[in-house]
């Protein structure tokens, strides 16, 4: 029945303690999910499929792994404070401090603000986020993973804040730069390649 076309609410019921849906929610199939509520024994999720559709996500206060604090719309691990799932409506709180692999695949976001106290974007974190134009990334960030905007192809706008220690984006070249190196890691359809890179 989950595979009918339409939007369903995906209640993950209180027996399941691990979540592994994988791609039978993705674009390639007709269902589409509204929105997601996390039980409270639910001890590990291995992966969400893509949200695309997602509006709000939400797990159970008694959950003791999982949570979503300030009303976020996304999944954070309690213990690390890494945000492992979100959705195009995410206001990612000012505690986290990793964005996982592949948190915001394949959902609707247009633009995001990233917390100061960010310090690592997993792998492939916002791959195929292909309505995303716009982002910046906090001087606390230390690691970015390969390929985080695969995909998204529609980014327009990118910058690294001037006070980060390992990443730049010089001379408002929309992209990113990894300073030691001189290494650009992401760029842009706006991006103008620096001299020194």
């Amino acid at each position: 029945d989950l595979l009918k076309e339409g939007l369903i609410d995906l209640k993950i019921p209180e027996e399941v303690t691990c979540v592994d849906i994988g791609y039978p929610f993705s674009s390639e199939f007709p269902c589409k999910i509204k929105s997601v509520f996390v039980s409270k024994n639910v001890k590990k999720i291995v992966s969400l499929g893509e949200l695309e559709t997602v509006e709000t996500i939400k797990v159970d206060k008694d959950n003791s792994i999982y949570d979503s604090r300030n009303n976020c719309n996304a999944i954070i691990e309690t213990s690390t404070d890494k945000l492992i799932a979100g959705c195009k409506n995410t206001v990612i709180p000012n505690s986290v401090e990793e964005i996982g692999e592949r948190a915001f695949r394949g959902t609707g976001i247009t633009t995001i603000n990233l917390p100061d106290g960010l310090k690592k974007i997993g792998m492939y974190a916002f791959s195929k986020c292909t309505q995303l134009r716009s982002l910046t990334i906090p001087a606390s960030v230390s690691e970015i993973g390969k390929e985080i905007f695969k995909s998204a192809s529609n980014i327009t706008e990118i910058s690294v804040d001037k006070n980060n220690q390992k990443y730049d984006s010089r001379a408002n070249c929309n992209a990113i730069i990894e300073t030691a190196t001189d290494t650009l890691i992401f760029g842009c359809g706006k991006t103008t390649v620096p001299k020194d890179v």
